[in-house]
């Protein structure tokens, strides 16, 4: 027998099947999250009160829907213009336009998986993310590529607000970057190479641990985050294992600024990956 269609759930920035319910609570921000819907079940009216306050989610009509007062407030929100800091990963095969423009319409930053794309292809893939969102997306690169010239001339021409790459040396990317608009944010797997990119003129970068999927480096994330946020000026964001509010309010205490999370938006409804792997 199939199994049944997921529910679409929709809280604030996930579009997925959670059943999770957290609170996150760190030095630097007070805010509660609600993510809890079981099917069938019900879903009560909930106060958030804090700093950054998010502050009612009720059941209502059958879908869930929430009332915001106000996103969170970090360096990553206020340089991308984003409502969340919280950055969905690149993964290739896994990454189009629909999830992308999917998280970014619910107030992250959406990155589409720019590698999987020869220059042209790109490009049209970026024209169909800006066909469904009218909020800032990303675009992921490898550093490394042999068309990398080329795709980055395809960046630079349709501006998204940000490239992301890793797996090779970023500094020819962040040069061209700083050029532009476009916002360069290097993956680093290391406080030396975090060192390297803050001289080399990255505006931010995403502190990724060996749990991470992007496999760039061999350092936990929770030992390495708090290491590079000591050594670097410039805003970090964590990644690396994790998936929920839990990793967040960890990631914001040992001094990131926002999250990448990959793994955890393969659930999703935009998401391509067949229901049975999800």
């Amino acid at each position: 027998m199939p199994r049944p269609a997921s529910p679409q759930v929709q809280i604030g920035l996930f579009h997925c099947v959670p059943s999770i319910a957290f609170v996150l609570t760190t030095r630097r921000t007070s805010i509660s999250y609600l993510m809890l819907r079981e099917e069938g079940g019900p879903v009560g009216r909930v106060k958030f009160q804090g700093v950054l306050s998010l502050p009612e989610l009720l059941w209502s009509g059958g879908k869930l829907q929430i009332i915001r007062e106000r996103g969170m407030k970090t360096r990553i929100t206020e340089m991308l213009g984003i409502e969340f800091p919280i950055f969905q990963g690149a993964m290739a095969w896994v990454s189009f336009p629909q999830l992308v423009a999917a998280v970014s319409n619910a107030g992250g930053l959406g990155i589409l998986a720019g590698a999987m794309y020869e220059p042209k292809e790109l490009r049209s893939a970026i024209r169909e993310v800006k066909s469904l969102t009218d909020k800032p997306f990303g675009v992921n690169l490898l550093a490394g590529s042999p068309v990398i010239e080329q795709s980055m001339d395809v960046i630079l021409e349709e501006k998204p607000a940000a490239v992301t790459y890793g797996i090779g040396n970023p500094e020819a990317i962040i040069k061209r970057m700083n050029r532009s608009e476009v916002k360069a944010i290097p993956v680093i797997p290391s406080v030396r190479h975090a060192l390297r990119a803050e001289k080399d003129g990255a505006d931010a970068m995403i502190i990724e641990g060996m749990e991470g999927g992007g496999h760039v480096g061999y350092i936990g994330t929770l030992p390495l985050v708090p290491q590079a946020a000591d050594a670097v000026k410039v805003p970090i964001l964590a990644a690396g294992g994790i998936a929920d509010g839990r990793g967040l309010a960890a990631a914001l205490a040992l001094g990131a600024e926002g999250v990448q999370m990959g793994s955890r938006f393969v659930v999703c409804q935009e998401s391509p990956v067949p229901l049975n792997i999800k």
